[in-house]
């Protein structure tokens, strides 16, 4: 790896393949990879690793949390968005990955956090879909009943994705982890009720044993739990798509896309103090770099948003929905093709023969929803240290195993926080 590479967000090393520079932060691998599986992001690198190594391309997540600026070339970058054609590209990807006027990254896709609910079950009881604190509650609350959970939330404290779970949540009340002068809010009142809802959901209608990506998503899959938070690559696998994480419910033996059927989508969980956009999610964007033979990259850049776009989409249609929608302004025919793009592992079907249109419209919603902590604020520097230190997490597993109550877990992670602020500074 080169030296003066960032590290990657989740405390290891970035990915680098001869001028590929790659960070990923899916929460399926934010600890390590699928067991006896071979990652999305793998098979991504894997189909562009070679084209790239002599274009000084860098391949990033978003909002770059940790990429050092001052290794693209932001003019080179920005003259490609400007080719594409900004009107092509979502407002809201584009604003992501821009800093000052200038392009950090041709956004080209993108994955959404999203609350998986059991429809079939919220209709039987006559419950309101979880868009809000309060109906996520009362759903949670009805549903938790003879064995089984209404939801399943990770605790886990050496998990980012139990702090990713959290972010989704905290966004939909407005809760941020800095303000506009970069002091840690994570203890003022919209924060604090994310907190409270966390605990409630956490302590009294979640599995009580340590929660984490794996176990999550096992546990709906398994129709022990009615509502799991999850990223949309798990849409290919509740599809019964992928061989080694299978649904497993009673009535998915003799139908797979039991689930798939009978689940639905929410992309924002709003809060009682919510006013943003209030969906968590992860944006990829191709940047050139400094001292790079920034026209053949830029090339490369260019094929892969149009000619190759619906290719490109196609490694894993579940967790890489098209950030521009068309050739032109206007148009959707990415966003139209991309729902018949073949998504699975061990078996192939594209989404929109599995799931109804509702879901995957709530999916395409939200890629004018998503948000970040620090990115607004200009803090992303500091997201990537919180999220490799883990303040969060060991503050939500204090709260599962009963050391803290709701306040102490929002003081003891702000004071995390802050101490991680200052030594950054």
């Amino acid at each position: 790896m080169d030296a003066g590479l960032p590290a990657g967000p989740y405390g290891g090393p970035a990915q680098d393949h001869g001028g590929l520079h790659h960070q990923d932060r899916h929460p399926d691998r934010a600890g390590g990879h699928r067991r006896g599986a071979v990652p999305p992001a793998d098979r991504e690198r894997r189909a562009v690793r070679h084209p790239a190594r002599r274009r000084g391309l860098a391949r990033a997540r978003v909002g770059a949390p940790d990429r050092p600026a001052r290794l693209v070339d932001r003019d080179a970058t920005t003259k490609v968005v400007d080719r594409l054609g900004r009107d092509t590209f979502s407002p809201a990807m584009l604003d992501l990955e821009t800093q000052d006027g200038k392009v950090l990254a041709v956004p080209s896709d993108s994955w959404s956090q999203i609350l998986v609910y059991r429809k079939d079950l919220f209709k039987a009881k006559g419950l309101k879909p979880p868009t809000t604190y309060a109906d996520l509650t009362a759903a949670a609350k009805a549903l938790t009943a003879e064995g089984k959970t209404g939801i399943t939330l990770a605790t886990d404290p050496a998990d980012p994705f139990t702090s990713q779970s959290f972010e989704t949540l905290a966004l939909g009340n407005s809760c941020q982890l800095v303000d506009d002068a970069g002091a840690v809010t994570l203890g003022d009142q919209r924060c604090q009720r994310t907190w409270d809802l966390y605990a409630d959901l956490v302590r009294n209608y979640s599995p009580q044993t340590k929660q984490d990506v794996d176990t999550t998503r096992a546990s709906y899959f398994a129709g022990e739990s009615a509502m799991v938070l999850w990223s949309a690559y798990l849409l290919d696998e509740m599809a019964g798509l992928r061989e080694d994480a299978l649904p497993t419910c009673p009535e998915c033996k003799d139908d797979p896309t039991f689930l798939a059927r009978n689940s639905g989508v929410v992309t924002a969980v709003r809060g009682p103090d919510g006013t943003g956009k209030g969906s968590f999610g992860e944006v990829a964007g191709w940047a050139l770099m400094r001292g790079s033979d920034v026209d053949q990259g830029g090339r490369l850049i260019e094929h892969v948003m149009t000619d190759g776009y619906q290719a490109w989409l196609g490694v894993a249609p579940e967790g890489k929905f098209p950030t521009r929608p068309g050739p032109t302004k206007g148009s959707t025919a990415y966003v139209d093709a991309w729902a018949k793009l073949p998504a699975g592992v061990d078996t192939k079907k594209p989404l929109a023969e599995v799931y109804p249109p509702d879901v995957l419209a709530s999916i395409r919603s939200s890629a004018s929803t998503i948000d970040r902590w620090g990115i607004a604020q200009g803090r992303g520097i500091l997201l990537g240290a919180v999220t490799s230190e883990l303040p969060i997490p060991k503050a939500v597993a204090g709260i599962a195993s009963g050391s803290l109550d709701a306040r102490q877990a929002a003081e003891q992670a702000a004071t995390a926080v802050d101490d991680i602020r200052k030594d950054l500074n």
